[in-house]
């Protein structure tokens, strides 16, 4: 992005495109928001602590938000303000070559960059059991997400405005090249707004995919020491951790049976000497061993939890 940026601005000062100054201006946003998200991955990454308990997770978000404001004024408000003033005082285009040079080198670096983002959105969304569409629109990975769209609009934008600087060659109006500004502005803005919706909707806390958590419940109920499940709750903390929180009413049967299973020697014992003390020690005992068990039989279930869903990190068991 910054050998980029050098080479349209460049380009800009020998032609005096419009639309060539938009795609540097979307070259310099594209630099820093890309720093910003750095940021935010190395702050995301910190270990929790008193005052975080559940960690820095969403750093990534605060970032990646900044970064879609960052996009929106400086990207998309910088090239529609130059293609407006290039609307209201226009100027013939000038070294045509040198414009649709780098601008056809940038098209190529860019498109080689998007097909990079598109693997790496691909490849996590099939870690996640998402189609790509439904990792872009619905996943908790604004970073790749932010990486994603701005290789797009990067792409598209240096094909608008290759397409609109050629046309005001061919026709020696300089109108359509402050149209492509326009453009370009308008795809960025779109873009920007996608970014912080998508953000805002992330560190609200947005919820795991509705039949993963159903199927994570079909299966808690079938488990033999599951009455029901209540007030299931399971949201996405971060872009690769989420947190699970349910009522669990346990079948106080099958817990008592395989309470007196692990006790069965203390009960033989008993059986032979049925005395205040032995009767005493033997309901504490047995106390004591259910809730070993009732602790045992929560660890289970958590396991199971997060077999089904591998980014929980956190999971809150309430006994009914």
């Amino acid at each position: 992005n910054g050998i980029m940026a050098v080479s349209k601005l460049g380009a800009f000062v020998a032609t005096g495109s419009a639309s060539i100054l938009s795609e540097a201006v979307h070259s310099i946003a594209d630099l820093g928001n890309q720093s910003l998200l750095l940021v935010g991955i190395s702050q995301s990454l910190k270990e929790p602590d008193e005052t975080h308990p559940y960690g820095y997770a969403t750093e990534r978000y605060v970032w990646s938000l900044i970064s879609g404001v960052g996009i929106f004024f400086l990207g998309s408000g910088v090239s529609v303000y130059h293609g407006l003033h290039g609307i209201m005082n226009p100027h013939e285009i000038e070294n045509f070559a040198i414009g649709m040079t780098v601008l056809g080198s940038a098209f190529v670096f860019e498109g080689y960059s998007l097909g990079v983002a598109m693997q790496e959105c691909r490849a996590e969304a099939q870690k996640q059991g998402q189609s790509l569409y439904d990792y872009v629109v619905r996943g908790s990975d604004a970073m790749n997400v932010a990486v994603l769209m701005e290789d797009a609009v990067a792409v598209l934008g240096c094909g608008i405005a290759a397409g609109c600087l050629t046309l005001s060659h061919m026709t020696g109006n300089p109108l359509y090249d402050s149209l492509g500004s326009l453009v370009i502005g308008g795809l960025l803005g779109c873009a920007a707004m996608l970014l912080i919706d998508k953000n805002r909707a992330l560190l609200l806390g947005t919820t795991i995919d509705a039949r993963r958590i159903g199927r994570v419940v079909q299966i808690l109920e079938r488990d033999p020491i599951v009455n029901s499940v209540h007030d299931v709750k399971a949201i996405m903390v971060g872009a690769d951790r989420g947190r699970f929180k349910a009522e669990i009413n346990f079948n106080g049967e099958e817990l008592a049976k395989r309470c007196f299973v692990r006790m069965e020697p203390q009960w033989q014992e008993f059986e032979e000497s049925v005395k205040s003390e032995e009767m005493h020690n033997a309901l504490t005992g047995y106390s004591r061993e259910l809730l070993r068990v009732l602790g045992d039989e929560v660890d289970r279930l958590e396991g199971i939890i997060r077999w089904e869903l591998p980014e929980v990190r956190h999971v809150d068991l309430e006994i009914l």
